[in-house]
């Protein structure tokens, strides 16, 4: 994509379709991460079969939830590049910022449980490496969202 994308600079173009090249090239770059992303949890969830990892069950409930919240904002995010949507760019934000605001509370809570011996520390490492990666997905999200804010 990038390669077809690079032949059209070359064009005349007016500016408004020159933002919007600029845009997708940003755009290819964190879907790249996103897919490196979907990779880590990928082997994150071979681990878990592999070594049969069990989860508390706040602990799974919890990763449930910020999975369903960070593709949420993934899918708000790609809607609204697709769309042109500038009115709705703050509504993936704010799924980004609850979304990192999980990632704060859930960690704590992982501390809170390990202390209590109410989970497997070995379970622990996969938890939070789970809830990291999918801030970063939230995250690419909303970098995805604000490449139309210079949209003419």
């Amino acid at each position: 994509i990038a390669k077809y994308l690079i032949k059209f600079p070359g064009m005349d173009l007016s500016d408004h379709d020159l933002n919007i090249l600029g845009s997708l090239h940003h755009v290819i770059i964190d879907l790249e991460r996103v897919g490196d992303l979907a990779e880590n949890i990928a082997g994150y969830a071979s681990a878990v079969k592999e070594n049969k990892t069990k989860f508390s069950v706040e602990g799974y409930a919890e990763m449930k939830k910020m999975s369903e919240k960070a593709l949420e904002a993934l899918a708000t995010g790609l809607d609204v590049f697709e769309k042109r949507d500038k009115n709705r760019v703050a509504l993936v934000s704010k799924l980004e910022q609850e979304v990192d605001n999980m990632k704060r509370d859930y960690i704590q809570n992982h501390v809170d449980r390990l202390q209590v011996k109410a989970c497997d520390p070995q379970s622990g490492v996969i938890f939070t490496n789970l809830i990291a990666t999918l801030e970063r997905v939230a995250d690419h999200a909303n970098n995805i969202t604000y490449t139309i804010k210079s949209d003419s």
